[in-house]
């Protein structure tokens, strides 16, 4: 039986929000759903990102063509 690995991360075009915690709403969500123990901070897409990741997914067209360029 074969197993995939998966890694998910989170990252933005930005550095407005760099080193911040989620929002509270996503927090929230999060301790609804038993994940409390969550530590994320915002960081900044890397080149490397770009080059390591099979699939980016973008918020919004601005994000996409950003990351595409």
């Amino acid at each position: 039986m074969a197993f995939f690995r998966w890694i998910v991360d989170s990252a933005a075009i930005i550095d407005f929000h760099k080193g911040k915690s989620p929002d509270s709403r996503t927090l929230s969500t999060l301790k609804k759903f038993g994940i409390t123990d969550y530590e994320h901070r915002a960081r900044v897409t890397t080149t490397a990102d770009i080059r390591e990741f099979d699939y980016i997914f973008g918020m919004d067209n601005s994000n996409i063509r950003y990351v595409s360029s």
